[in-house]
């Protein structure tokens, strides 16, 4: 991502599909963190891709991001049992992106 390597990834690919990972948290974690970009191999979105993140089904935190864009995510899970991350490709109100929009949670992690 605009040069700068990560060393571990989700990545989101489709025109019209939403994705998540859901983590069973245990209530042993404090923190988590991401950053969020699109890929640079990416196709150039229509709109804004959301990124959000759920706790124990609430959502706490959501941000969009552009091609050429990334912006990182902190959030405070103490106590929480499940966290919920999720990438919109095809969010309320927005159309379809073009077939080659690459979506990314980069160096996703907990803390205790």
């Amino acid at each position: 991502m605009q040069g700068k390597q990560y060393s571990a990834s989700l990545i989101a690919e489709a025109s019209c599909l939403d994705y998540g990972a859901n983590i069973n948290l245990l209530r042993k974690y404090r923190t988590f963190t991401a950053t969020v970009a699109l890929l640079d191999s990416s196709g150039i979105p229509e709109d804004p891709i959301p990124f959000a993140v759920f706790v124990d089904g609430k959502q706490v935190r959501t941000v969009s991001v552009s091609l050429g864009e990334d912006k990182a995510i902190k959030v405070d899970v103490s106590g929480a049992f499940r966290l919920t991350i999720t990438t919109e490709l095809r969010a309320k109100g927005l159309r379809c992106q073009p077939e080659d929009v690459s979506a990314a949670w980069l160096d996703p992690a907990l803390h205790r």
